[in-house]
């Protein structure tokens, strides 16, 4: 089975992640979806406890979009890491990321990089204008699907940033998420 594993901070979990999501299961680019919430990065400090993306993750969850709540997981500090797990735990199944390619342009700077790129399919979404093919062809990324969706221009940022104004984030984040977020502020 073709696992694509999409992992971020999801802080909040919005309209966009939940496309990216269901793009690539229509696409058929993948058989089922693994969703990762993650605790901090090596760059960046998350806004939401594990316990909070995960309860809005689950709102979600199906047949064909699993969530992953295994702290083990959730709290790998590298994408390496978290994808060297969950091959142990899916060793008869090909493991596919999902990234977005405003992710590529740094991509060089992930920890074991090489790795990643010589041993994991990709599933990429266009964004920012960004030539995937380019980036992907620099990297020597030689195994890649393009994930055919409209340009999504949502931010979490401004999501947190506009709680209070609900008439900003309409359509962006799903009002249950909005209930559970709201709930921990």
């Amino acid at each position: 089975m073709r696992l694509g594993v999409f992992c971020g901070s999801f802080a909040p979990l919005h309209n966009g992640h939940t496309t990216i999501i269901r793009s690539a299961l229509e696409q058929s680019l993948c058989d089922r979806v693994i969703v990762v919430p993650t605790g901090d990065y090596w760059d960046k400090k998350v806004s939401f406890s594990l316990d909070v993306q995960i309860e809005c993750l689950k709102l979600f969850e199906n047949e064909n979009i699993i969530i992953d709540d295994d702290t083990n997981d959730n709290r790998c500090q590298y994408t390496y890491d978290l994808l060297e797990n969950l091959k142990k735990k899916y060793p008869e199944d090909e493991l596919y990321l999902i990234l977005g390619a405003d992710n590529l342009l740094k991509f060089e700077k992930w920890y074991r990089y090489q790795d990643l790129l010589d041993n994991y399919h990709f599933i990429v979404m266009k964004r920012n204008g960004i030539d995937t093919t380019e980036v992907l062809e620099r990297l020597g990324k030689k195994t890649y699907s393009i994930l055919e969706c409209e340009e999504i221009n949502i931010s979490s940022t401004y999501i947190r940033e506009n709680l209070s104004h609900p008439e900003l984030i309409k359509g962006m984040v799903d009002e249950r998420v909005i209930k559970i977020i709201k709930g921990v502020k």
